[in-house]
């Protein structure tokens, strides 16, 4: 889980994006807030169960979690993956993201 600090409330979502994008595990959101916040979005078309839905929020939020603490992510993002996040290695979901967002 996100902290409270790391995390990107209501009032968040409701800002302007400033770009979007899709990369090969769903879509991405990234507004123009400081500090970098996130948040990740499933929904049950991505998967019924609520424990896939929450492993799939569990593993982007570890990732997402090391680029905020590392300064690696300049902008607030939103996630939105799809089904195939939840069988990816760790890995590849790493990779694709810091593709996606553009994290060094």
């Amino acid at each position: 889980m996100l902290s409270k600090h790391e995390r990107l409330g209501a009032r968040g979502v409701k800002a302007r994006a400033v770009r979007s994008g899709r990369f090969r595990f769903g879509s991405f959101k990234a507004l123009a807030m400081r500090p970098p916040r996130a948040s990740v979005v499933v929904s049950k078309k991505v998967a019924r169960a609520a424990t896939a839905r929450n492993r799939i929020r569990r593993r982007f939020a570890a990732i997402l979690r090391a680029f905020i603490r590392s300064g690696a992510l300049s902008e607030s993002v939103i996630l939105y993956p799809n089904h195939a996040a939840y069988s990816a290695p760790h890995s590849e979901l790493v990779s694709e993201l810091k593709r996606a967002l553009g994290v060094r």
